[in-house]
């Protein structure tokens, strides 16, 4: 075994309690005796990474800060590639695929060693380090220099994801498939195992029961997708977000309730209350409750709703801190039963192999499902408030390995196929314009190609943007001379010949809704176009300096009318007004299209700002990393 060495890497670091995390340039430690150290690909951005800190930090002064609990390197929901390991280590080797648990498994501690109706995964072998931010000797992995000065970083939950290396005790860790595509079985390390192993773990639900799901984010729909495996035949979903509601019914909810519009349920017994609507739809006390939120006075609905004699009720979600809850003792006299699980009572090790087989071979739990969109890392922050908006059942981040040619394979292998379409203008040179489409789709990722078709656009007459630029093959005649500049196309047939290069790589494999079309100057007039009036949807179009033709009449397709566009204006462009530029983007607004218009102090060019915007409008619109 060769010595490992300090890893220098990149992670996100939060330094403060509540405090935004920053990027940090860090040095993790080799692994030590019964230690891996993993090289993180992705990580899901959990509730409890924004909560947890806010409201356990760790007691821990580590040393060169002055802070309790900070810094410290968040995330739980990691996948990633064993890069190292300590001595002693024998149940994983370097290149295993893995994902770091939180609720380790050492299967020798008293709690591991439980069977029959004992059995549990309440692990207590890091219960003494854990908390505090450290590993089993009571010293932590990773630092960082500030001003020639070391400071060490807290560890969080046993995990660390957000950042590109961690270190974790070697039954910390679950070895799964190296088929999985690490950026989707991430989240199996929190949220969707813990919805999904509540009800076959811990409840144990059986077919033709009925069920409610009180909290409809990633953890109540996992709850759903397990009930509906387990052949429950009536799921009640409850959320004051009706918004939730038609995502809930792909997962297999069969009724929805609003405690904030619960008009038209029969109320039986429970009276005007959210117990009362939701005994109604399901005709009387429900087998199963499952509480997903952290809200004690939801836990008491959750048990209130149950059938007397064996309803069972149980609490997922965390409370705040201090929180109690309380029942009337006559409800449990009365054989209802309030019960609780962490990670869904799943053993990490002996069972989240088995779940990976199973979304591999095409089954439950479908983690992909819960993927909203994803990020490079260092939009974690934005994670968090998309997720606090409601925007998001998961985000998941990613982290960059430049020239890791074990990360460039699995990336390649696993991650969609995508495009840039790119129609070149009349400034800068295609060279220029080319390479810049190119640093896009390297952030895009190793499978997303770039086109620049031979035969971008030129100006025959602005003309306020009522005339639509000719055709001349811009990189053949660079230099472009007057002679050079003669047309050759007209307005449709420059459109067919942009939908033809779009119809060739739909073709040859890559999903239209992963092409996006841009252009500069009379380029972006052309790539608008094509993109409205493409018979398939496209993920976006970029007008960078450019207009809109003929706005009199245009009117996008159906397919296309929701593709957003990003429109970036120079304010001192001397070859296309900036007011004719605006008011194409104005009226690209007014037929419905979402638009993201912004001005920049340029002339006809790019700015390096607005090709930054375009990249975070990439992130965050499409939902496109290097991922």
């Amino acid at each position: 075994m060769c010595e490992a060495k300090v890893i220098t890497c990149k992670a996100m670091v939060q330094w403060e309690r509540g405090g935004d995390l920053r990027e940090e340039t860090i040095q993790v430690q080799p692994p030590r005796r019964g230690e891996v150290r993993v090289k993180i690909l992705a990580s899901g951005v959990c509730h409890t990474d924004w909560s947890e800190p806010r409201n356990y930090p760790s007691e821990k002064i580590p040393s060169g800060s002055t802070t309790p609990g900070f810094p410290v390197i968040l995330g739980h929901e990691g996948g990633g590639i064993v890069e190292s390991i300590g001595e002693g280590v024998s149940s994983v080797a370097v290149g295993d695929y893995v994902i770091p648990l939180y609720i380790p498994e050492c299967k020798t501690c008293g709690n591991c060693s439980m069977t029959g109706r004992r059995s549990n995964n309440t692990c207590v072998a890091t219960e003494d380090t854990q908390g505090f931010g450290v590993m089993l000797d009571g010293s932590t992995r990773f630092s960082v220099d500030k001003e020639g000065k070391k400071i060490e970083i807290l560890h969080f939950m046993g995990c660390s994801t957000f950042s590109e290396y961690t270190v974790c005790p070697e039954f910390a860790v679950a070895k799964i498939s190296k088929e999985s595509p690490l950026h989707k079985v991430c989240l199996l390390g929190c949220g969707v195992s813990t919805g999904y192993g509540a009800v076959h773990n811990t409840l144990q639900v059986e077919p033709g029961t009925s069920a409610a799901v009180f909290g409809l984010g990633g953890v109540g729909l996992s709850v759903i997708m397990g009930l509906k495996e387990a052949g429950c035949t009536k799921i009640i979903g409850v959320d004051t977000n009706p918004a939730k509601e038609a995502k809930a019914r792909e997962f297999g909810m069969t009724h929805f309730v609003n405690p904030r519009n619960i008009n038209g349920f029969p109320l039986y017994d429970q009276g005007d209350t959210l117990e009362g609507a939701v005994w109604g739809a399901n005709g009387g006390g429900l087998d199963y409750t499952f509480e997903c939120i952290g809200n004690t006075k939801v836990m008491y609905s959750a048990l209130a709703c149950l059938h007397e004699g064996w309803g069972k009720a149980c609490i997922i979600g965390v409370a705040p801190p201090g929180a109690e809850i309380s029942t009337r003792p006559f409800q449990l006299i009365m054989g209802k039963q309030w019960t609780g699980c962490a990670f869904g009572g799943v053993k990490g090790r002996t069972m989240l192999p088995g779940y990976v087989d199973n979304f591999l071979a095409g089954r439950a739990p479908f983690v992909d499902a819960f993927v909203t969109i994803t990020l490079p890392h260092t939009e974690v922050n934005e994670a968090f408030h998309l997720m606090h908006e409601g925007k998001t059942l998961r985000s998941v981040v990613t982290f960059p390995h430049e020239g890791d040619e074990e990360v460039l394979v699995h990336r390649q292998r696993h991650y969609k196929q995508a495009a840039i379409v790119f129609l070149h203008g009349l400034g800068g040179s295609p060279a220029d314009w080319k390479g810049s489409c190119e640093w896009l789709a390297g952030k895009v990722g190793p499978n997303c190609q770039v086109v620049c078709p031979a035969a971008p656009t030129r100006a025959i007459s602005k003309n306020n943007g009522e005339q639509m630029p000719g055709w001349c093959d811009v990189y053949a005649a660079w230099p472009l001379t007057t002679s050079s500049q003669d047309d050759t196309k007209g307005l449709s047939d420059s459109v067919a010949s942009v939908h033809a290069v779009l119809d060739r790589l739909v073709a040859e494999g890559v999903p239209s809704e992963r092409i996006i079309v841009a252009g500069f100057s009379q380029g972006a007039a052309t790539a608008t176009l094509a993109t409205y009036s493409y018979g398939k949807r496209l993920a976006g179009c970029l007008n960078i300096s450019g207009w809109l033709a003929n706005r009199g009449s245009f009117a996008p397709n159906a397919e296309n009318k929701a593709t957003p566009i990003f429109w970036g204006h120079g304010r001192r462009d001397d070859v296309i007004a900036f007011e004719n530029q605006a008011a194409g983007a104005a009226v690209l607004t007014a037929a419905g299209v979402p638009v993201l218009a912004k001005d920049y102090d340029v002339d006809h060019d790019a700015s390096e700002a607005e090709m930054g915007d375009i990249l975070h409008w990439l992130h965050l619109t499409l939902g496109w990393t290097s991922a």
